[in-house]
């Protein structure tokens, strides 16, 4: 259901999915390059929001947080319904820790290792099952040029 502001435009409600444009982000395993189409949270707005309310996600899509200058971070899993890993990025493009498994709804901080540019959010199990680890490096164009 949309909804309309007094000035005739469309709007989310503010509990629902967002909708961000996307790029192909890759990473560079040791099992070789693994890549997800993923949603680009380039704002305060955007980022605040995240996966919240996000009920599906295929295993080739993803989220990618990009902070204007690395700063340490800190995530929660407030209002998301996915379970997911979360990797931070290194100024870099190398992934310095993953918050495996982030449980939904959990409100517990989920803190970077160090600064970090971006943080970039799977399904939870994939980081595993893909053979991402901390150290491989993130390449996709914009943020991490190859």
């Amino acid at each position: 259901m949309l909804l309309t502001s007094p000035v005739g435009v469309w709007a989310e409600p503010a509990n629902a999915p967002q909708v961000l444009p996307t790029e192909t982000v890759t990473l560079q395993t040791a099992k070789g390059p693994v890549s997800f189409n993923t949603m680009i949270a380039a704002d305060d707005a955007a980022r605040q929001k995240g996966l919240m309310f996000r009920h599906k996600m295929a295993d080739h899509q993803a989220m990618i947080f990009d902070f204007p200058e690395a700063t340490p971070v800190s995530f929660w899993m407030h209002n998301t319904a996915l379970g997911l890993d979360i990797i931070f990025i290194g100024v870099d493009g190398k992934i310095t820790n993953i918050a495996a498994n982030a449980k939904p709804y959990d409100d517990s901080p989920l803190p970077s290792a160090g600064p970090a540019r971006a943080v970039l959010e799977i399904k939870a199990g994939l980081a595993k099952r893909f053979g991402i680890k901390v150290g491989d490096r993130v390449t996709d164009g914009w943020i991490f040029p190859k």
